[in-house]
């Protein structure tokens, strides 16, 4: 048994070359996403694609189908997240003119903030990669303050639901995100069996530096994990 990692939330150039000596499949970069203390601008994206040999994917969130086009063109990614709530005509559109992978971002309500149609949910995952979403990333959704938060939340959401989707869509590939760090992988991995796990504070010194000894520690946890279900 083996999984993906996607490392988000790069900022620099060292944490991409640092993510990716450790071991991690997938660099991400939020791409002017206003909302985040980990956005960077295109001319940083742009650095950031240069250097890794990592594929990298951009994440986008609500942004204008003709400015995503754009930035694709420009920072030729190896795939485009997007994480906002871009509907059904948005994806197919897109998907008809990209060339590069496409995944989608669902986020899930913490417990505390409403429960969870387990149905719609898979549903509306079946959906997405009907119409061709290459992976889907299951995320937390947290309620703060009456403002709710998608993603970056640094908090997890009910890993049975995600096992649920796994096991109800096999063929889907499934990222497991919100809340993941070295100390909980294994449960995360062994609860859910995703494909991938994709996190950015749980491996963070202070929010938009990566910490080399926590991203270091979550891909050794990750390797000893696979080699005890060899």
């Amino acid at each position: 048994m083996s999984y993906l990692t996607k490392i988000c939330g790069i900022t620099n150039v060292d944490d991409a070359l640092m993510v990716s000596k450790a071991g991690a499949d997938y660099l991400g970069v939020l791409l002017n996403v206003v909302r985040s203390p980990r956005s960077v601008d295109q001319a940083t994206a742009k650095e950031i694609v240069s250097v890794s040999n990592l594929p990298v994917i951009i994440l986008t969130f609500n942004h204008d189908p003709d400015q995503v086009l754009a930035d694709i063109k420009t920072l030729q990614p190896a795939g485009v997240q997007l994480a906002g709530n871009e509907n059904e005509d948005y994806i197919i559109q897109l998907k008809k003119k990209i060339t590069c992978e496409l995944w989608k971002s669902i986020h899930v309500s913490s417990s505390d903030v409403t429960s969870i149609n387990s149905d719609e949910l898979i549903k509306t995952i079946q959906s997405y990669h009907t119409l061709g979403v290459d992976k889907i990333i299951l995320d937390s959704a947290v309620l703060r303050e009456g403002t709710m938060y998608q993603g970056g939340t640094g908090q997890c959401f009910d890993w049975s639901l995600a096992k649920t989707v796994k096991e109800q869509l096999p063929d889907v590939c499934l990222f497991l995100a919100g809340g993941i760090n070295p100390d909980n992988i294994s449960d995360a991995l062994l609860q859910v069996s995703p494909d991938g796990i994709d996190l950015s504070s749980g491996v963070e010194a202070v929010v938009g530096r990566k910490n080399p000894e926590l991203v270091n520690l979550l891909m050794t946890n990750i390797k000893n994990l696979e080699a005890s279900l060899q």
